[in-house]
């Protein structure tokens, strides 16, 4: 076999090989650079130089730096000396106007005094109007044309036939300059230029002896002049709104949506600011169609965030010509100032937003949008009219998707829903009296009773031996949580059914004729009470409190107490004390308040004992004089049978009842009650919103289970939650 190992003798030759190879390579290098910096500083060097035009001469009105490498147009102007600036381009005539004096002066639009101008953007017109520089024209002049004809002007694209370009500055003083533009130059993206004004002119002697003006042929520099090329829409920043919203649109004061449809317009959603917080974020009320929650996942997650930072894809349109029909037409709007102010305009829909914004100062915006808008790409957008800022923007159709949504997106689609503990009592009323029942509960997890009335409340139901029907709740402790069973299950059962019967949200609301014969009427009424919680048990001194076999012993806190505002009582000091929220034991006629427990930090009664059973326990607040305010809402929903209609051959129109859907009309009560000091209650305010008469579309089969289960629980029989019927 081959040895393909080298010697060492070999190794150390071809080491010794490779290093000089490479001093001998760097030499060579270095001798090659020397060589082609030396060609360039004799040779290149000077010839580039002599290519570059020389400023040899300085116009009238010229301004050379003091560097004599940069010529302007112009004396160089700052904003302070600038009245007003005027641009003719491609996309036509906008002029720009002083507002305002020292530091905090800007420039608005003459034809669009409330339009929100892009302070970059405006900054670049100002310097590029402001400060015309010039570059050399080639290597040997440095403009393009000392003494330049009229004829000469129709090469440079400069003549009034080629319709050129210009902008005009009219300084502070009442004196103006007008640069036209003209052709760019064929090896840059500089254009050729001239300042209109015999003052500016040269003058020629001619052959006769006679004087002739003529114009001096610049070449501007592209950074000084392409800001200009740019329509008036490229001025306006892409803020939807007059200020950044930031988080403090999660703070929103009132959300309207209006739907033209049918001829009309028609407020569609409306939600408000409720008076409730959790954890620092403002919750919403369902103000239109009233009677259903608002999904706040869905506004806070979906709807909200994009008007956090409230930006256009594109500004289209701006100034008076947005109310042209020409031109508003093309965005699928319709701005005629009349029907605007009139509120019969034809838009598919009007937006509105009171909310807070970044400052945390209130802040408005209102929108009109277009239907979904197909372009030429075949991409989809929106297009709406701002009418504080007088424009029409593009909004993108995958972020302001909700702009078409229907009420069912918005809205928590369970026709009622309150947890158990907080149920006052509900009933079911037949209007041919077949089923009339009412279910009151009272007590907590462990001790819930139903009692069983007519509807009204008047007359116990019995049962076929005769007894009133009730509904007591059973369980045997577990080793984790207690097992509940017996008839009270049955009765938990309905009220399953009961919350989760489903609106149809795809389907738009329907106005239910006041005569219409109203079928079924479902109420439910809530008290707001507090819920069950387990803690672990502390000794005297803050420590876990161990059972017998070392194990650390849990309580159970059993609620059910009803929570109450503005609670008032003197202290044993003669103090007055006051707390927004307290709780109260109907059994007992006594309050009691919560606090952060010093040791674990959960909320729990701030002053409490243990008993025998293993049950934390408050101790009430022990005062004569105290008051306090509790809400009960009342939600009333009447069911209706619902008519389709088809055309028949000979004109006539058919009614037929539908077999799939029932409207349901809810209307919703808020009461707030006074509890005085010896457990009376008087009444304080009580508020039922008008609901339009508004049906909602609900599946007759989910309505028919509900009064089914209902005879089933009132006659025994078992009732199966979760079937369909």
């Amino acid at each position: 076999m081959m040895n393909n190992i080298p010697n060492a003798a070999e190794t150390k030759s071809k080491a010794t090989k490779t290093t000089l190879q490479k001093q001998a390579i760097a030499i060579a290098v270095v001798a090659v650079l020397l060589v082609i910096g030396l060609v360039f500083y004799f040779f290149v060097l000077p010839k580039l130089e002599k290519t570059q035009a020389k400023i040899d001469k300085v116009y009238p009105g010229e301004y050379l730096d003091p560097s004599g490498t940069t010529l302007y147009m112009v004396q160089p102007l700052t904003r302070d000396k600038i009245a007003k600036i005027e641009v003719k381009n491609d996309e036509g005539l906008y002029i720009l106007n002083e507002k305002g004096k020292g530091a905090g002066k800007t420039f608005e639009l003459e034809d669009a005094p409330g339009v929100k101008l892009d302070d970059y953007s405006l900054a670049g017109v100002i310097v590029a109007a402001g400060q015309p520089i010039t570059a050399p024209a080639d290597s040997k002049n440095y403009r393009a044309h000392e003494s330049a004809t009229e004829k000469d002007l129709i090469r440079y694209g400069l003549d009034e036939n080629s319709n050129p370009n210009w902008f005009r500055v009219t300084l502070t003083d009442g004196s103006s300059f007008k640069i036209v533009l003209g052709n760019k130059l064929p090896t840059s993206k500089n254009c050729y230029a001239y300042i209109e004004g015999e003052d500016r002119m040269v003058d020629v002697t001619l052959e006769d002896g006679t004087v002739e003006k003529r114009y001096i042929v610049y070449v501007l520099d592209s950074t000084s002049y392409q800001t200009l090329l740019f329509g008036k829409t490229a001025l306006v920043g892409l803020l939807v709104g007059e200020d950044y919203l930031g988080s403090g649109v999660y703070y929103t004061k009132n959300f309207d949506v209006y739907r033209y449809e049918n001829g009309e317009r028609n407020l569609a959603i409306s939600i408000e600011e409720s008076d409730t917080v959790i954890a620092g974020t403002t919750q919403f009320a369902m103000v239109y169609p009233k009677g259903y929650n608002v999904d706040g996942d869905v506004i806070t997650q979906h709807v909200l965030p994009t008007m956090s930072s409230f930006e256009a894809t594109q500004v289209v349109a701006i100034g008076n010509d947005i109310y042209k029909e020409e031109v508003y037409s093309k965005y699928g709007l319709d701005l005629n100032k009349e029907r605007l102010e009139a509120g019969t305009d034809t838009n598919k829909t009007k937006f509105y937003i009171k909310t807070l914004n970044s400052e945390g100062d209130e802040t408005e915006i209102t929108l009109y949008v277009s239907e979904l808008y197909v372009k030429e790409d075949a991409t989809t957008c929106y297009y709406a009219y701002v009418p504080a800022q007088h424009e029409i923007v593009e909004l993108s159709s995958d972020t302001f998707k909700w702009f078409d949504w229907s009420f069912g997106e918005y809205v928590d689609l369970r026709m009622f829903f309150e947890y158990i503990n907080s149920l006052d009592y509900f009933s079911v009323l037949e209007a041919d009296g077949s089923t009339d029942a009412r279910f009151t509960l009272t007590g907590n997890t462990y001790n819930y009773h139903v009692d069983v009335t007519t509807a009204d409340g008047s007359v116990a139901l019995t049962n076929k031996d005769g007894k009133k029907i009730v509904f007591d709740v059973e369980y045997e402790t577990g080793v984790v949580k207690p097992t509940f069973k017996g008839d009270f299950e049955n009765f938990r059962a309905l009220y399953y059914v009961l919350i989760t019967r489903m609106l149809d949200g795809t389907e738009e609301p329907v106005k239910v004729a006041d005569d219409a014969e109203c079928k079924l009427t479902v109420i439910a009424q809530s008290i707001q009470r507090d819920r069950n919680q387990q803690y672990y048990r502390y000794d005297s001194n803050g420590e876990y409190y161990l059972d017998e076999a070392g194990t650390r012993q849990s309580v159970v806190y059993e609620g059910g107490y009803t929570i109450v505002q503005n609670l008032s009582y003197t202290n044993s000091h003669g103090t007055k004390i006051t707390h927004d929220i307290a709780y109260y034991d109907e059994s007992a006629k006594k309050f009691f308040v919560k606090a952060k427990d010093g040791i674990d930090g959960q909320e729990k009664p701030r002053d409490y004992t243990y008993t025998d059973d293993r049950k934390l326990v408050p101790v009430f607040i022990n005062a004569n004089d105290t008051t306090a305010e509790y809400t009960t809402v009342t939600y009333e929903y009447k069911f209706y049978d619902m008519y389709s209609s088809f055309t028949n051959a000979d004109g006539s129109v058919t009614e037929y009842l539908n077999q799939t859907y029932m409207l349901v009309v809810p209307t919703t009560t808020t009461t707030v009650w006074r509890i005085e000091a010896n457990g009376e209650k008087t009444l304080v305010s009580t508020d039922t919103p008008d609901n339009g008469n508004m049906g909602f579309h609900i599946r007759k089969v989910s309505v028919e289970k509900l009064v089914s289960d209902t005879n089933k629980a009132l006659n025994g029989i078992k009732i199966d939650q979760m079937a369909v019927e």
